[in-house]
């Protein structure tokens, strides 16, 4: 009876510590995610200031 009993506390804690890791795993995807289209959008913006800073440039040089 408390071999049972340790049996289902120990499947009751297993349960528990699976449903657990598998909402911090999809916690982890979808910050990831977040991340990896900041950084997407971050490389962009700097690739559109440098063509913008780039396009300025050569227009200085050309009424100097």
């Amino acid at each position: 009876a408390v071999h049972d009993r340790i049996d289902a506390l120990r499947k009751d804690m297993d349960d528990r510590f699976d449903s657990f890791q598998r909402s911090i795993e999809a916690r982890l995807d979808a910050m990831n995610e977040r991340m990896l289209t900041q950084a997407r959008w971050l490389v962009a913006s700097i690739a559109i200031l440098g063509t913008v800073i780039s396009i300025l440039l050569a227009i200085g040089q050309f009424l100097r």
